[in-house]
C-alpha cells in the first residue's frame, strides 16, 4: 500500500477515487483547491494556491513525484468572478476580471457572446438582451475564460426602448428608457454613459456613432443599472443617387403631324 501524508494525516492513495481542481471563490482571493474524493465518499483538501499550482500539484501527485514544494512554472490564465452570471433582461451586471488570480484592468480583456440575442460581454459588464443562457468569454495574451450568462425577467418593468442598435460610422439614434407603462424617463433624470466614447458618444439620449467598435449605454436609474448596446460598422460606400438624377423626364417626342393641305 502506497501512503502520503497531508496536514499529518496518513492517506493511503488507492483509496483516492478522483482528483480535481475546484475554485475557492472571491471571498478567499480566488485561490483554488485539489480535492480528493476517497472511494468511501470523503472529501479531502489536498492543497490550496493559485490554479497554476493546484495544477502543478495533481500533475506531481499523477506522475509520484513530490513536488508540492517545488517552485511552480508561471502559467498566464484568465478567469472572471462571479463565473456564471444572472442579469435581469434590459440591465447590467459587472464582473470581476481576473488575470492569474488577481483583479485586472477590464480594458486589457478581449470579450465574447456566443449568443449576442441573450447578452453582451463588454468591458467587464453583461448585458441582459433577452431571456435565456448562453457562454460569454475573456481574452488576454491568447489565454482565454469562459463562464455562463443566465439573463432572467426585468422585475421592475423598465428598460431602453429597444435591446440595442446597429449603425453606421456618422449615424446616430435616441436611446429613451421607458418605465413599466412606456412612459419615457425624463433626461434630466438619467445620466447616461458611453463605455467606448471613441465609437460612440451620447448626450441627452441622443448616441452618435463616431468609429467603429461597440460601446454599451448605461445609466443607473433608482438603483437598478440598465444598458443599451450600440455596434458601429463602417459606413457604406455606395454612391448617393438624388431623386433628380435617378428619375429624368422623358425627352419630348418630334411632332410628325402635317397639315392637310388646302385644296
Amino acid at each position: 500500500m502506497n501512503f502520503m501524508t497531508i496536514e499529518g494525516r496518513d492517506i493511503q492513495i488507492e483509496n483516492i477515487a478522483t482528483v480535481e481542481t475546484r475554485k475557492c471563490g472571491i471571498t478567499e482571493n480566488n485561490q483554488y483547491e485539489v480535492v480528493f474524493t476517497m472511494n468511501n465518499g470523503q472529501l479531502i483538501q489536498a492543497f490550496k494556491g493559485t490554479k497554476p499550482a493546484c495544477d502543478d500539484f495533481r500533475v506531481a501527485f499523477k506522475t509520484g513525484v513530490g513536488a508540492v514544494d517545488k517552485p511552480y512554472p508561471s502559467v498566464n490564465w484568465v478567469d472572471f468572478e462571479p463565473n456564471t452570471v444572472v442579469v435581469e433582461k434590459g440591465k447590467v451586471a459587472h464582473v470581476h476580471m481576473l488575470w492569474n488570480g488577481a483583479e485586472a484592468e477590464s480594458t486589457a480583456f478581449t470579450y465574447e457572446s456566443a449568443n449576442l440575442m441573450i447578452g453582451e460581454f463588454v468591458l467587464g459588464e453583461v448585458l441582459g438582451n433577452d431571456i435565456g443562457e448562453t457562454t460569454i468569454a475573456a481574452n488576454k495574451d491568447g489565454k482565454k475564460g469562459t463562464g455562463r450568462l443566465r439573463v432572467i425577467a426585468n422585475k421592475t418593468g423598465i428598460a431602453f426602448e429597444s435591446d440595442g442598435a446597429s449603425l453606421e460610422v456618422g449615424g446616430s439614434i435616441m436611446i429613451p428608457l421607458r418605465d413599466a407603462a412606456g412612459k419615457m424617463i425624463p433626461w434630466n433624470q438619467l445620466t447616461l454613459v458611453s463605455s467606448n466614447p471613441t465609437a460612440v458618444t451620447v448626450s441627452g439620449g441622443l448616441a452618435e456613432a463616431k468609429a467603429v467598435g461597440i460601446s454599451l449605454i448605461t445609466c443607473d436609474y433608482m438603483g437598478e443599472k440598465y444598458g443599451y448596446a450600440i455596434h458601429v460598422r463602417a459606413a457604406s460606400q455606395l454612391k448617393s443617387v438624388s431623386v433628380e438624377e435617378e428619375v429624368k423626364p422623358a425627352p419630348k417626342k418630334r411632332s410628325t403631324t402635317t397639315k392637310k393641305k388646302a385644296e
